[in-house]
């Protein structure tokens, strides 16, 4: 009995410097955003960013902007976390079958003061989206200071260019 009551007060003791040392899950999008961001290359703040990526996850779509603004400045570890949120986030919304914030990944896409990761995931999404919402933006970005973007914004007027080809079209 003895032995009994000094292993649950081991196991109590245990569990409880456990949760000190994980610290506790963040309770607002602020919150698990700044965990996120703290997360350093030698693993500090790793457990926290785990927490912090699962809340964000059971967001819903309306919080991409945020999150994509967050990758601004990021070091590449949190900006890698932040794009599983922003992943996890569309796919579950696309799998439900609501629609993602088109207007405003369009508004993000477009506006070069933001990191070029996080533009070329907006644009990976507007990508996804069923209304395609990307093509309308493409002639647009024929001088982004971004090169993948630009180079998908190349081969979207080299397309065009090919279909209207294919229909007897001039492009004049």
């Amino acid at each position: 009995m003895k032995y009994l009551r000094h292993c649950s007060s081991l196991v109590c003791f245990l569990l409880l410097s456990l949760q000190a040392a994980l610290g506790a899950a963040p309770s607002t999008v602020a919150e698990a955003i700044q965990q996120i961001r703290s997360v350093d290359s030698h693993g500090k703040g790793h457990t926290q960013a785990v927490m912090a990526s699962r809340f964000l996850a059971t967001q819903d779509a309306g919080l991409l902007d945020d999150l994509l603004i967050a990758m601004d400045g990021a070091n590449p570890l949190a900006a890698n976390w932040l794009r599983a949120s922003v992943e996890t986030i569309a796919s579950r919304s696309l799998k439900a079958g609501q629609p993602l914030p088109t207007a405003s990944l369009g508004e993000f896409l477009l506006d070069v003061r933001h990191a070029p990761s996080a533009r070329q995931l907006a644009f990976d999404l507007l990508s996804q989206s069923p209304s395609n919402a990307v093509q309308s933006l493409l002639p647009g970005m024929l001088h982004d200071p971004s090169m993948p973007l630009r180079r998908s914004a190349v081969q979207g007027v080299l397309e065009q260019a090919m279909q209207l080809q294919t229909n007897g079209q001039s492009g004049a």
